[in-house]
């Protein structure tokens, strides 16, 4: 069985837009579904909806963690326990509720490659910040050096897909290691799985299949990062001001965001567009982010059912 961890909090109707969509795509699944703490959504109501729009394939999770931004990693956690405790075997693809599907074989995918996940060498020094914070997380850096090479690596979440057996080995390991138990704030769930399976010999077959805009905005943030450090006049702090405001300045302005033409590339597989996007350097290494092959989806799609880029995918037969 092919499991789907989705994480939701907001907005039912568009929580039943993206369960309509993954049934589009994946002609069987199981979806199990966790609803943050702080969500106002009622299990109850949501169940009734969900029944309504004769979705059957749901499991909402009665188990609600915390799952602000740097604490994601506790609802998936909650929701691989809660297929392992009802005795579920197969594969479990990791969602967000703001991505979305967008082509046909996305099944096959997960069947046939079973593991997909990156492996982004994490060295010290490099632009993405949530490596810095992982190395100041001596309770998981000893953990992982405990396995001889010591070696971390991040991987995009957001369909990413591990078998069962590998999620229940590893979540093992975090809880009775307490690896969690750091007050460091960072995304764990971008690390912490692919890093312990790679850690247990564990090899990817593949690629996160969710073309994200998060790469892109990086990709755009960091070749201003290193034109600014090579620059050798200017002091640190003054480069770090500016590094900031040119973080900010490139949020609001939205270039690196998901759109319609972007989808219209992905789905013609256009591959002077997908190979130009296809790695990314973080400062002091290249990885490669996806397989041009083998996307079926997109990250970020807003949670509001006027928005054209989902209006877009929703009308896609």
């Amino acid at each position: 069985m092919i499991y789907i961890s989705l994480l939701v909090h907001e907005n039912p109707e568009v929580i039943i837009n993206q369960l309509e969509n993954i049934n589009k795509f994946y002609d069987k699944c199981e979806i199990i579904m966790h609803l943050s703490k702080s969500s106002e959504i009622n299990d109850d109501y949501m169940e009734k909806l969900i029944k309504f729009h004769g979705i059957n394939n749901v499991i909402i999770n009665p188990e609600r963690q915390n799952t602000s931004w740097g604490n994601v990693i506790l609802g998936h956690i909650s929701n691989i326990n809660l297929i392992k405790n009802t005795g579920g075997q197969g594969i479990i693809v990791f969602h967000a509720s703001n991505d979305m599907l967008i082509s046909r074989g996305v099944q096959d995918y997960v069947t046939t490659k079973k593991n997909a996940f990156n492996k982004r060498l994490l060295m010290p020094g490099g632009y993405w910040w949530p490596a810095h914070a992982v190395f100041q997380d001596k309770v998981f850096v000893d953990f992982i050096n405990s396995f001889g090479s010591g070696a971390i690596f991040g991987s995009q979440i957001e369909g990413s897909f591990y078998e069962t057996n590998i999620l229940f080995e590893i979540v093992n390991l975090i809880e009775k290691n307490n690896l969690l138990q750091s007050s460091l704030h960072y995304t764990r769930e971008e690390i912490f799985f692919s890093t312990i399976a790679n850690a247990l010999g564990y090899e990817p077959e593949g690629f996160p299949y969710v073309y994200s805009e998060v790469h892109c905005f990086d990709r755009i943030l960091w070749k201003k990062f290193e034109a600014i450090d090579r620059i050798t006049f200017i002091p640190q702090n003054t480069k770090n001001k500016i590094k900031d405001y040119l973080n900010k300045k490139i949020f609001e302005d939205g270039d690196y965001r998901v759109t319609t033409d972007n989808i219209d590339l992905i789905l013609n597989k256009n591959i002077n567009f997908l190979r130009k996007n296809q790695y990314l350097d973080d400062g002091n290494n290249i990885w490669k982010i996806y397989d041009v092959e083998n996307i079926y989806a997109v990250k970020r799609v807003n949670r509001d059912m006027s928005d054209p880029v989902r209006k877009v995918i929703s009308a896609i037969q």
